[in-house]
């Protein structure tokens, strides 16, 4: 007989998901062990076990759901109506309001990724490049000259997006005014270099 689902078992998996993020972000991936991460889940270790067999599986898991979270809530943003430059302030205003929240998880992708096998880093690194591209096409619409070189435009969107993915490095747990800001600071940046500041 099949075993069935428990009617919270979405819910207890991202409570897990949660709490590793916090762990591998806090103590590394080697600081962190299956039973520490069940401990502050409240759980057994089997019961942790039910749903990942291994510290792999969960940060594969922590990642994937981030990172293609954050490439499809870009993708769906709608700026094409804006002007080129409002386009670029939402787009780089969304990317930060995205890591609210998920600095543990940007910390953790920062640090352990490169823990992972190959396969599962491509996969990551897949997500990654459609979210810079998809930066990168607001971008030209600023810049035309971006649009006839790609290699241009996939260093200066790359910048960007670093700009943005530090904030959660040195500003743990902003609040969305701070990250409104940042996101205002970045846009001005891009759009007229230091001199516009």
């Amino acid at each position: 007989m099949a075993r069935t689902i428990s009617a919270d078992h979405d819910a207890k998996r991202g409570r897990i998901l949660k709490a590793a993020a916090h762990s591998f972000a806090a103590h590394g991936l080697a600081g962190t062990s299956m039973a520490r991460i069940a401990a502050e889940c409240r759980l057994s270790k089997a019961t942790l076990y039910h749903y990942y067999d291994s510290k792999d599986a969960l940060l594969f898991d922590i990642l994937d759901g981030y990172l293609s979270a954050l490439r499809d809530r870009l993708i769906w943003l709608s700026v094409e109506d804006l002007s080129p430059q409002e386009a670029l302030r939402r787009m780089v205003g969304e990317i930060l309001l995205a890591f609210d929240g998920r600095d543990a998880e940007q910390t953790v992708y920062r640090e352990a990724r490169s823990a992972l096998p190959r396969e599962k880093q491509d996969i990551l690194q897949s997500y990654v490049a459609d979210t810079e591209a998809q930066l990168g096409r607001v971008l030209s619409r600023c810049a035309p000259t971006l649009e006839q070189d790609a290699e241009q435009r996939r260093a200066v969107s790359r910048l960007a997006f670093s700009m943005l993915t530090s904030f959660a490095q040195w500003a743990p747990q902003a609040d969305a005014d701070a990250r409104a800001r940042h996101a205002d600071l970045v846009t001005r940046l891009m759009l007229g270099g230091v001199g516009a500041l």
